[in-house]
């Protein structure tokens, strides 16, 4: 195998009279250069959010992004920042996680920031890879 990330999905929904599964495959995306951020981070409802992987990491941009909210009680966004004003571009609730690819500009050019949608103190644990 080359350097590489592989994606496995299955989502399964239900309700009384519903039930819907999606099972798209595997993606396989190409590992640039065996770069990654990775940590857990603090996070709070402060403005502009903290600042989760830096336009200086090295990292491409539209590498593949691992969130993991490890807050039992808050709900982190996950965004651009800090130029302007925070804009997030995803949410987690708590014990949530997402697996995605980021934006072509981020993180090289736009930094990845995070905070939480109330007062208080969360954990973010995130993996960004360099993707193309």
């Amino acid at each position: 195998m080359a350097n590489e990330i592989t994606f496995n999905g299955s989502i399964v929904a239900s309700s009384t009279n519903f039930s819907e599964r999606i099972e798209p495959g595997s993606l396989s995306i190409d590992l640039s250069d065996l770069e990654m951020s990775s940590g857990v981070k603090e996070v709070t409802e402060a403005t502009p959010g903290t600042e989760i992987v830096a336009t200086t990491s090295g990292l491409a941009s539209g590498g593949m992004y691992f969130f993991r909210n490890l807050s039992t009680t808050l709900s982190v966004e996950v965004g651009r920042g800090p130029s302007g004003s925070f804009a997030p571009f995803l949410m987690l609730k708590p014990g949530e996680y997402s697996i995605g690819r980021l934006a072509s500009t981020m993180p090289a050019a736009v930094a990845v920031f995070a905070q939480t949608t109330t007062t208080g103190t969360a954990e973010l644990q995130f993996k960004v890879f360099d993707g193309t």
